[in-house]
């Protein structure tokens, strides 16, 4: 049984947004078996070559990480390749202005981003292993 809703216009659109960051994750919690740390990996490597700053690179991976497993869910392809504990999506922060802001951030990854497009290439398909 949900709370009831806060009337206050100020209350309302924090108890909006606190729904909102919880069904993300609820969301993303239901991808996890669609998780593949190869896209992780790949864009962890473009970020590192296109010299993006930590924070930005984890915001890229995550994205990557998320469009990847989505396209394997659509694909009906749970991941053959689990991601590592330090690859996989990010906790939950404590602080929900900034856990917002971060997933904003993601979502403009997800649109914006030529590298997060790179790594989630044909999601949910396997990739040809290159000789190297």
């Amino acid at each position: 049984m949900e709370p009831p809703k806060p009337t206050g216009t100020r209350l309302a659109a924090r108890y909006r947004l606190h729904r909102r960051v919880v069904e993300i994750r609820d969301a993303q919690f239901a991808l996890r078996p669609f998780l593949d740390s190869r896209a992780a990996a790949d864009a962890a490597d473009a970020a590192l070559v296109a010299g993006l700053a930590p924070d930005e690179r984890d915001v890229v991976i995550e994205a990557a990480m998320i469009v990847s497993a989505l396209g394997a869910r659509r694909n009906g392809v749970a991941s053959a390749s689990s991601p590592d504990a330090d690859v996989g999506l990010p906790e939950p922060g404590n602080d929900l202005k900034s856990e917002a802001e971060r997933l904003l951030r993601v979502s403009r990854a997800v649109r914006r981003s030529p590298i997060v497009r790179r790594a989630a290439r044909d999601p949910g398909r396997p990739r040809r292993e290159t000789a190297g």
